[in-house]
């Protein structure tokens, strides 16, 4: 089932390049609940995730992207079925110390981050 729609790409503000990228998210108080989930395309504004339809979704979360080492701030934009579309706020390097509110993802990351 493609939840790509022709509608879809034409409000997106900027293209797409599909993936097939392992990802985590987390949510919650300090980002404490955390699920994986696969980055099927992305873009600098947005991503389309597939995870489990059963797994809740909030409707703002943290995105780790885990092989670069980022993780976006995100808002649900849809969901149908194991498809979600996401749009991004902000994106945080993780590779580096940072602010302390980020210190939770950045431990996430680590934890899963390719040696």
């Amino acid at each position: 089932m493609a939840a790509n729609t022709a509608s879809n790409a034409d409000a997106r503000s900027s293209a797409r390049r599909r993936t097939l990228l392992r990802g985590r998210i987390c949510w919650g108080p300090h980002h404490a609940i955390s699920a994986d989930c696969a980055i099927r395309d992305i873009s600098e504004t947005g991503a389309q995730l597939r995870l489990p339809v059963t797994q809740a979704l909030p409707p703002t979360f943290a995105l780790i992207h885990i092989l670069d080492g980022c993780a976006y701030e995100a808002v649900l934009a849809w969901r149908k079925g194991e498809f979600a579309g996401v749009k991004f706020l902000t994106k945080h390097d993780l590779k580096v110390p940072g602010p302390r509110e980020l210190l939770a993802l950045r431990q996430v990351w680590l934890a899963l981050a390719p040696s």
